[in-house]
């Protein structure tokens, strides 16, 4: 068995280096698509609502430019700013192809994901040819089938709104190639040097106009001089010039902060309940539970809703070792085994951004690791195809170890299918506040009333000063709406109010159950209330109509009806304020 195995590695690697490659790709895309087949109508989750499904912005493909000047653009929320317009102007793309059916949206993550894939396989094959192993397409195939198997990822490619992660991966991993092209030793002859060297920092550009994570690239790049390039050049002494490559990538990143800066208003949320240095010890706990997840993906949750660390306990202190130990290792091991010190120094960096001292309002999300994992992957691959020795062992723990996350990627995608299947996931292991405000919602869209109220009511008890006590108590209002229940449903929705004045939907939906009492008058006041706040909420534009129309002033439903029409949320919204328009223009010939 064995020497048959051998015959089919060295027949294997007798090919020529693009059939390999073509090979390699196919083997990507076929796995691929069979772990994520059950993804492609996954619904909508978390910011999906608001940069997407309620985001009037994106239904235009025409307004991609402003997604450039403005970053309120990003959200359907006049006051939820975000610059990330490369990304929105994905959404945009795949809402002219689809409009709000999930497929469209996942076809364009997963193959984003296919693309990103193969260009992990292109870095570490570049990095292992510069440390000088010979086997280095075997073991960079290996790295690139993980990552695009790993579960982790699931939390990125399955996530709708991950898409940013995966345009900020892509452009990430395609500047450091450019560079790698023309930074690295007599790699890339003549004038394709130099465009390599101007393609390298617009993709940075685009990069960090996709999500900030992309800005850790100049930390990654330096890692890849001092390890490889400067030390074949006569060392740093020799390395007069070094500096002036990081020139251009210096002012695309200073150029966007400012822009940034200067269009969304501020670079760090202030209103968080922890400070910078809260932060970073709440992270250092969490870079333990990465590396669990990396190692281990089993038990993974989307509401870790993780309490941050006030001050220094053992757990930090163990994690700070542990950290401060790897970094110890890699830094010993660097002339010896290069390749694996760049590709931990790669976890670490590109970590950074979103696991140092820029507070972020979630202490963590498993697509964080999306962009990290490269390396943390490349370096495990590495060590086990090093203490390996026989090749049928090697391949047998990679078919198994590929199965394994395959079988767990396609079960993790089961559980992102509706938001009630992800919050009750959610619910049963973290039994957060969040968990059960989120499962009760999901619970009301799907028409289960009274089991909603049960979720919603258990969200309250276990923080009734929840954050967004507003959502959980509009809810609720709603709840008791659909039940028949409407005075008690008004008192929710003012609570809900109370609670933050400038929420739109408990205002509209005060309107909606006078609507529902008959109290025409009263409902279209609440509506025109709502609509003032927010013009582009397209459902308070319908029902305005309406009220109006209950009322029979046509003219005013009729021209509520047309802007309901062309701001319509989703396809239900579309075919009622449709069919109004339709009822009220026959009306008024």
């Amino acid at each position: 068995m064995s020497n048959r195995f051998e015959s089919f590695t060295t027949g294997f690697m007798r090919l020529s280096p693009a059939r390999k490659m073509a090979i390699a790709g196919l083997l990507l895309a076929v796995s691929i698509l069979i772990a994520y087949s059950n993804s492609f109508n996954t619904g909508f989750h978390f910011d999906d609502s608001h940069q997407i499904v309620k985001n009037q912005h994106i239904r235009h493909l025409g307004n991609i430019p402003e997604f450039f000047t403005d970053a309120s653009t990003a959200s359907y929320e006049p006051g939820r700013r975000l610059y990330r317009p490369v990304t929105l102007a994905g959404f945009a793309v795949s809402y002219a192809f689809s409009g709000y059916s999930p497929a469209g949206y996942h076809i364009f993550n997963i193959s984003l994901h296919l693309i990103n894939s193969f260009l992990v396989l292109l870095l570490v094959q570049a990095i292992l040819k510069d440390a000088g192993y010979k086997e280095a397409f075997i073991v960079s195939l290996a790295a690139s089938l993980v990552f695009a198997l790993h579960p982790v990822q699931t939390a990125a490619v399955t996530y709708i709104s991950g898409s940013a992660a995966l345009l900020a991966t892509f452009f990430y991993l395609s500047a450091f190639l450019c560079f790698v092209r023309f930074r690295g030793a007599g790699q890339t002859p003549g004038v394709r040097k130099y465009l390599f060297a101007a393609l390298a920092p617009l993709f940075y550009l685009l990069g960090l106009l996709s999500k900030e994570i992309a800005a850790t690239l100049p930390a990654a790049m330096l890692a890849y001089d001092l390890l490889f390039v400067i030390p074949k050049s006569g060392g740093i002494r020799r390395a007069r010039m070094a500096w002036a490559i990081y020139l251009p990538f210096a002012a695309v990143l200073l150029a966007f902060v400012s822009v940034k800066n200067a269009l969304q208003g501020f670079l760090v949320d202030n209103q968080l309940s922890y400070t910078s240095g809260e932060y970073l010890l709440s992270e250092m706990k969490v870079l333990i539970m990465y590396m669990r997840l990396l190692l281990l993906p089993v038990n993974q949750n989307s509401d870790y809703f993780l309490q941050p660390a006030r001050h220094i306990d053992i757990k930090v202190a163990a994690s700070v070792l542990v950290a401060a130990l790897i970094v110890y290792l890699l830094y010993r091991t660097r002339k010896k085994f290069p390749a694996l010190t760049f590709f931990g120094a790669w976890f670490f960096i590109a970590l950074l951004p979103e696991s140092s001292v820029f507070p972020i309002d979630d202490i963590a999300f498993e697509h964080r690791l999306y962009l990290p994992s490269v390396g943390f992957i490349a370096a495990m691959v590495l060590m086990l195809y090093t203490l390996t020795k026989a090749r049928a062992a090697k391949a047998g723990a990679a078919i198994a170890v590929l199965a394994a996350f395959g079988i767990l990627t396609f079960g993790r995608n089961s559980v992102w299918a509706t938001d009630a299947t992800l919050w009750s996931d959610a619910a049963s292991k973290s039994g957060s506040v969040r968990a059960y405000a989120n499962l009760g919602h999901a619970l009301l869209i799907e028409g289960r009333y009274s089991t909603a109220l049960a979720a919603l009511n258990t969200a309250l008890k276990i923080d009734p000063d929840y954050t967004q006590v507003y959502a959980v108590h509009n809810n609720i209002g709603l709840c008791l709406l659909e039940l028949g229940m409407n005075d008690e449903a008004v008192e929710e929705f003012n609570r809900s109010a109370q609670a933050y004045p400038e929420a739109v939907e408990p205002v509209g939906n005060i309107g909606l159950a006078y609507l529902r009492m008959g109290r025409y008058g009263d409902a279209a006041g609440m509506f025109k209330k709502a609509v003032a706040m927010n013009p582009g909420y397209g459902l308070f534009h319908l029902r305005l109509a309406q009220a109006y129309d209950n009322m029979q002033n046509y003219d005013g439903a009729l021209e509520e009806a047309r802007t309901a029409l062309s701001l319509a949320g989703d396809e239900e919204q579309r075919r009622e304020a449709g069919e109004l328009v339709s009822r009220l223009d026959t009306m008024g010939r």
